[in-house]
């Protein structure tokens, strides 16, 4: 069942890892909404994961949290 939150959050974790931009970032699933953190060498990188993970099914809703971008 895609909507199940370990399947939500194994597909987030897949489109996270395609990329190697995506590599110093976090999700996680918090009352089904996935919460993005960790570090990026800039943080547009965290936006453009952000538009990805809202394009997967049975994710209502993507926030940015705190970016590191040192």
């Amino acid at each position: 069942d895609p909507s199940r939150p370990e399947s939500v959050l194994s597909a987030a974790n897949a489109v996270r890892r395609s990329d190697a931009r995506y590599a110093g970032l976090t999700v996680e699933l918090d009352r089904g909404v996935v919460v993005i953190s960790g570090h990026a060498a800039r943080a547009s990188h965290a936006w453009d994961l952000s538009d990805a993970l809202r394009r997967i099914p049975g994710i209502a809703r993507v926030v940015v949290g705190t970016i590191d971008t040192r």
